[in-house]
């Protein structure tokens, strides 16, 4: 247990500030001028009470955080950077699920994980199909830090063939297709093996979407801070 706890990063923002493990309402949100972003001013906050950030260099997991970057199916960044934030249940059995690739000589790559809702809504204008956006009204479960987008690669950073990129939004992602090739059929069963075992449920329409459901967290907007 000792050694998991220090694979995850509890974030410092601001002068001696820590998370915790509490539900309480973020303090003290700051106007700041973020030109790296299509959105500014944003509201950046001083302290993100109830959240944890997953440490990419510790615990080895692959970051490839779609919307960090102009490499995705909108062409344009949306976050402020790459940081992955999840709800503190949702991040332990993500850390479960990276041990579970480990043994099979695999890594975790994450694509998204939480998602303020104002970039919700940015991304269903763009897509309008429920079925791979959740509409920003109903709010997503990544709205709520208890969603991920993943994959596996093998040992040195591969990404597997699962026969649809992330975000492709066609039926050659539902994990059902049957236009995909034999290898990508198995690695997304492996997929889903692990993370099952670790307490998230699958989303069929999206071969690489996962849900934590055994905890419940109301829609977020909090953007956090680059520092």
């Amino acid at each position: 247990m000792k050694k998991m706890l220090k694979s995850i990063m509890i974030v410092s923002v601001g002068a001696n500030l820590l998370f915790s493990c509490t539900n309480n309402t973020v303090e003290k949100p700051t106007v700041v001028d973020t030109k790296d972003t299509i959105i500014t001013p944003e509201v950046i906050v001083d302290a993100i009470v109830g959240w944890t950030e997953i440490n990419f260099k510790e615990t080895g997991i692959i970051e490839q955080l779609a919307y960090a970057d102009t490499a995705n199916f909108m062409g344009k960044q949306i976050y402020p950077c790459a940081k992955c934030f999840l709800r503190p249940e949702a991040a332990q059995a993500l850390l479960k699920a990276d041990s579970l690739a480990k043994e099979l000589n695999l890594k975790l790559i994450l694509f998204d994980c939480y998602r303020p809702k104002k970039y919700q809504k940015i991304m269903y204008d763009i897509v309008q199909n429920p079925k791979y956006v959740a509409s920003p009204e109903k709010s997503s479960m990544h709205n709520k830090g208890l969603a991920i987008d993943i994959g596996l690669t093998n040992v040195n950073g591969k990404l597997l063939d699962f026969g649809t990129a992330f975000d492709d939004f066609s039926e050659n992602s539902h994990y059902s297709a049957t236009q995909i090739s034999e290898e990508a059929k198995n690695n997304r069963k492996t997929l889903r093996t692990i993370m099952t075992d670790v307490g998230f449920s699958p989303y069929n329409n999206e071969w690489w979407h996962f849900n934590f459901k055994q905890v419940k967290y109301p829609a977020d907007d909090f953007v956090w801070n680059c520092n």
